[in-house]
């Protein structure tokens, strides 16, 4: 649970349960880490300790639930491939087991919690599965087989693959259905999800802390185009190679020269192909910065060039928060309703337009100027917490009425025990 994470995932749980601290509830946090799944938990809390105090700070309690790995099984291709139509859980992940779903409500019974938070699959399938008396928030991530169905063409995804993607989005659309009620942070996927669920859903974008805006930084008059994120997640290696495989081409070309190229973030998860391609367009490749501020300049040109509308942007509001100027294809800015085109960004169908609005914008400084300045008003009027949490407070009063209504107290929900069921063990929880 960090804001500092490669993918989208740590920045959300961060987020949410920065908005439980402030919501009147007690947290009781349980993070769940599987046999063959941490990617570093531990060494987190040791070199991140101040996000970490932060975050154990938030909560009454927190516990470790520790996942054996599932008995080996010794079964033909074809019995293994029927346990996965018959039982998609059981499938991916057969780690969930009678002792731990005993061990789960045991956990629940004791915490005396009036209400599960699950993030993610995993911990979705967890709390759904388990003989618990309480309401199931599902707080939904990626529809991860969505990526897989967008990069079905691509040799790293072959029908091994694409047999997971399928059995992976009937899993999702059990526990979907199985939640009292759901979250997102995509209008987008929240619209399917209401679709699938019933119950309440929430749409709460990632949030970050405001911060100091200076007001008379300059916008340089040599605009750099930017992209942001670690190479770990598909969207964001997925959209850099098409960015330099279609916009970059044509930047280049003519007697024009492009803008300077920055790519910021952790190149681990890109391909040999990709890191060529980098290194042949000369590009500045920062890897991790702490720090944003350090690289992101006010009026630069931010690209975000995926070109699907499947999870959430979590960088977009970064990208706001320095006064950068947003550059987005509209199907990966579709999951925030907020933006609007011409006003605080600029949305473009596909790479092609991305390459002409990048000429446009790197000639005027002054519609950078503008640009940049509505950014940070955008970023400061629905992407901090405090701007969230009404919207998040009436969420918990709608998914658990007998439990978090009425308020106590003006804008105070009446204080409730919550257990959120975390994934734990990723390299930046």
């Amino acid at each position: 649970m960090t804001q500092d994470a490669d993918g989208g995932g740590p920045v959300l749980m961060y987020s949410h349960l920065e908005l439980f601290a402030h919501s009147g509830a007690d947290v009781t946090l349980v993070l769940v880490q599987r046999a063959r799944g941490s990617l570093g938990f531990e060494r987190y809390t040791e070199t991140d300790r101040e996000t970490w105090g932060r975050v154990r700070g938030w909560c009454e309690a927190h516990h470790m639930l520790r996942i054996p790995a599932a008995p080996a099984r010794a079964s033909a291709p074809l019995t293994h491939f029927l346990r996965g139509i018959r039982d998609p859980g059981a499938y991916l992940f057969p780690d969930i087991t009678p002792s731990v779903l005993e061990s789960f409500e045991r956990l629940v019974s004791e915490s005396g919690v009036d209400l599960i938070w699950a993030e993610n699959l995993f911990p979705g399938l967890l709390a759904t599965r388990a003989q618990v008396a309480v309401p199931v928030v599902f707080s939904h991530h990626d529809r991860i087989f969505r990526l897989f169905r967008n990069w079905g063409t691509n040799t790293e995804f072959g029908w091994r693959r694409r047999f997971v993607s399928w059995t992976g989005e009937r899993l999702e659309k059990r526990v979907i259905r199985s939640a009292s009620a759901c979250a997102s942070g995509s209008v987008v996927e929240a619209r399917d999800l209401g679709r699938l669920n019933g119950g309440p859903v929430a749409y709460l974008p990632t949030t970050y802390a405001a911060s100091p805006w200076d007001t008379t930084a300059k916008i340089p008059q040599a605009a750099r185009i930017v992209h942001l994120g670690g190479m770990n997640t598909i969207a964001n290696r997925g959209g850099l190679a098409r960015f330099l495989a279609v916009a970059w081409p044509r930047l280049r070309s003519g007697n024009g020269k492009a803008p300077e190229f920055w790519v910021v973030g952790n190149l681990a998860g890109a391909s040999e192909t990709l890191r060529a391609d980098l290194a042949s367009s000369g590009a500045v490749m920062t890897g991790f910065v702490r720090d944003l501020a350090e690289v992101l300049r006010p009026g630069d040109i931010h690209v975000v060039p995926w070109e699907h509308a499947t999870g959430t942007r979590t960088r977009i509001p970064v990208i706001l928060r320095h006064g950068q100027v947003l550059l987005s294809t509209r199907a990966a800015a579709a999951c925030l309703p907020e933006l609007r085109d011409g006003e605080d960004c600029v949305l473009v169908d596909d790479l092609t337009a991305m390459a002409e609005e990048i000429r446009i914008l790197a000639k005027d400084r002054e519609k950078r100027a503008r640009l940049a300045r509505a950014a940070r008003i955008s970023f400061e009027r629905h992407f901090v917490r405090e701007a969230v949490q009404p919207r998040f407070d009436a969420f918990l009063e709608e998914a658990a009425p007998k439990r978090f209504g009425p308020r106590t107290a003006p804008g105070r929900p009446s204080a409730r025990r919550l257990l959120l069921s975390f994934l734990a063990g990723r390299k930046r929880i």
